[in-house]
């Protein structure tokens, strides 16, 4: 029993606790002590208020399937499905038998989209719940019917107009439909269009008939099925270059495919929609006569009625068509029968006991003889679960830890000659959220400072997320910043009227929204830079050198220069001849944007960076003689950061 998500949990959480208090960013002693204590993990790996939140879990049973075969169906023309049972021997593993039995939602999807008069879909379904062949498979049957209406004559212009968010994902279609167009040579083409694609034909030797790799080509002899993005769609309607596309696709565009469509929101959604309603007159076509798919894992729960009508609502005003057209289609997992002389038990078993057993097929029928287990079964098919939820459930809740484990070894893979799913396969979901930053009271004898903080820590209460006042002692609570050579901490601050020192005002514009807090922009690094328009003083206390200012009395709460009252007496630092803060620990001053001083914020790249090596190791090996790097395991990572991307993995 090879344990995965007890293994993995900890590993994750360690790594990016490891990478926040790493030595490549010193800090004072007392404060890396502290923020060690705080990212220590309790058993089963979960903080409480550190970096990582409870895992979710969800079952990967498969779909709600029907008896009846694709071929059996008589939904698709013949000769599509034969095309897809039997692509050339290149595209062999892109092969879609025609005995596979497809799911429910899949069938459905193909019903509605194959109806008269049109229907749009919205398909609302989970991870590798076959998505794109809910859109695909009726699409290309149109065609196909198309192709042979017409006597086998090459379809010309533009009947399918594919949208995908990501370039990655354009490019992913490229097999299938090869695999499923190859067989009707350049009948039934397709072309992806991006940046990318060259202007000029490739080499004859590369070229396939079923194909359009080129921008030369596709001007010539636009194909019926075009994958692109939106960027390049808003080119094309307003490119001189691009007429030809338009021009032999007049009348003719039937099915526009929206891929992910959760990331059609607010401003970005309206601009969509403005610029389907712009595709709608350049191909001079009406909205409800086209068919519009829109596909997404994450959008919604489809299972709920007033979720369904939201959904409906959605795809309506995004696409301009009644709500009366748009059916959506969701998927349901089943959760298999357990053999009837499998005894039931209300014991759970020890971890010690399950390793004892000798054989799969033994954990197996250990592990499903409990009635805790079987209920969880069929909880987790219905809807996802959070760990502390799991743990609920089981009567765990004092040992995560076991929990982990348990759940481990339920979702063991059975090995080959064992022709059953896992007991309980799962997904589980491990989130690491970014550190908006650290802030301090500067109060030092605060009364809900850290009695465990070294008497050298120089400030009060530490706090891991935004606040302007201490709750302990009323005082001005400042974001803490760390000099990137000598680790010295100082708070952020400003200088208001009379010389009074209050925290920087920018974080009282930002909510309590993680994403507005947390900035990863293309340029950033492993932390986020204090602006020098915000950066005016940096708060020391303790030290008293060359590189400070005298100490000065202020109100704790307000601020101000006083002489009596609730006074904190602070010094901070000063600047050098060309007006630049500098370290009173090391005298190192800070550049044109202030990068000496450093606050502690992490975002979600620089969190990939420190998992994605513990995520590759627990990832399979390719067992061949090809040396690969990392020996062939292979791992996919998004980011709304494309040079975020890039500098996670390199």
């Amino acid at each position: 029993m090879k344990p995965y998500f007890s293994s993995i949990a900890k590993d994750l959480t360690r790594r990016a606790v490891r990478a926040t208090i790493s030595a490549r960013r010193p800090a004072h002693q007392a404060f890396r002590e502290h923020l060690s204590r705080i990212y220590e993990l309790p058993p089963g790996c979960v903080t409480e208020g550190g970096s990582m939140s409870y895992p979710v879990f969800e079952s990967l049973f498969e779909y709600e399937s029907q008896e009846w075969s694709i071929e059996e169906l008589e939904i698709l023309h013949p000769r599509l499905v034969e095309a897809m049972d039997q692509p050339p021997k290149e595209y062999a593993s892109r092969a879609f038998s025609k005995q596979i039995k497809p799911y429910l939602h899949q069938v459905k999807a193909w019903e509605h989209l194959k109806s008269e008069p049109p229907k749009s879909v919205i398909v609302a379904t989970g991870t590798a719940s076959g998505k794109t062949e809910c859109f695909l498979l009726p699409i290309l049957d149109d065609l196909v019917r198309e192709y042979v209406d017409g006597g086998n004559r090459k379809l010309e212009g533009v009947r399918a107009l594919f949208l995908y968010p990501l370039n990655a994902l354009i490019n992913s279609q490229r097999e299938r439909l090869s695999a499923w167009t190859a067989g009707f040579d350049d009948g039934v083409r397709f072309c992806l269009y991006n940046g990318a694609t060259p202007h000029d034909p490739l080499p004859q030797r590369q070229q396939v008939p079923h194909e359009v790799q080129s921008r030369k080509q596709l001007y010539q002899s636009p194909p019926p099925v075009l994958v692109t993005n939106a960027t390049m769609l808003e080119y094309m309607l307003v490119r001189k270059t691009d007429e030809p596309i338009l021009n032999a696709s007049q009348g003719k565009l039937r099915w526009i495919v929206l891929d992910e469509a959760h990331t059609y929101l607010g401003s970005n959604a309206a601009e969509v929609s403005l610029l389907l309603r712009r595709v709608m007159e350049a191909f001079n076509v009406k909205a409800k006569d086209v068919r519009f798919v829109a596909t997404s894992a994450t959008i919604g729960k489809s299972d709920d009625p007033k979720a369904r009508e939201q959904l409906r609502d959605y795809l309506a005003d995004l696409a301009g068509v009644p709500t009366s057209q748009v059916e959506v289609v969701g998927g349901q997992r089943v959760t298999p029968e357990l053999a009837e002389e499998i005894s039931v038990d209300s014991k759970l078993p020890s971890i010690k006991e399950v390793r004892s057993l000798g054989s799969y097929e033994e954990r197996y029928r250990r592990l499903a003889s409990v009635a805790k287990v079987r209920e969880l079964r069929e909880r987790l098919t219905k809807s996802e679960m959070r760990l502390d939820e799991i743990q609920e459930h089981l009567g765990t809740s004092d040992k995560a830890s076991y929990t982990i484990q348990l759940l481990d070894a339920c979702s063991e893979q059975p090995p080959e000659d064992f022709k059953s799913q896992p007991l309980l396969p799962l997904r589980g979901h491990f989130f690491l959220r970014a550190r908006a930053g650290t802030w301090a009271c500067w109060n030092d004898k605060c009364e809900g400072r850290d009695d465990s903080l070294e008497s050298t820590w120089p400030f009060g209460a530490i706090f891991h997320d935004y606040r302007r006042v201490c709750p302990h002692c009323n005082s001005q609570v400042f974001e803490i910043v760390l000099c990137r050579d000598c680790g010295e901490p100082y708070l952020s601050a400003q200088t208001v009227s009379r010389d009074a020192l209050q925290p920087i005002s920018c974080w009282d514009e930002i909510t309590e929204d993680d994403f507005q807090l947390v900035d990863d922009s293309d340029d950033t690094d492993e932390t986020n830079e204090t602006s020098s328009n915000a950066l005016e003083e940096l708060i020391c206390t303790g030290i008293e050198n060359e590189f400070t200012s005298s100490p000065t009395k202020h109100d704790a709460v307000s601020g101000e220069l006083v002489s009596s009252g609730r006074i904190v007496e602070v010094s901070v630092a000063t600047r050098n001849d060309r007006g630049r803060l500098r370290c009173v620990r090391c005298g190192e001053t800070s550049g044109k944007i202030d990068t000496q001083f450093t606050p502690l914020r992490s975002t979600g790249v620089f969190y990939l960076g420190a998992t994605i090596p513990g995520l590759l190791e627990h990832m399979p090996e390719i067992n061949d003689k090809t040396p690969r790097p990392n020996n062939g395991r292979q791992l996919i990572t998004f980011t709304d950061s494309r040079q975020g991307t890039a500098r996670s993995l390199a």
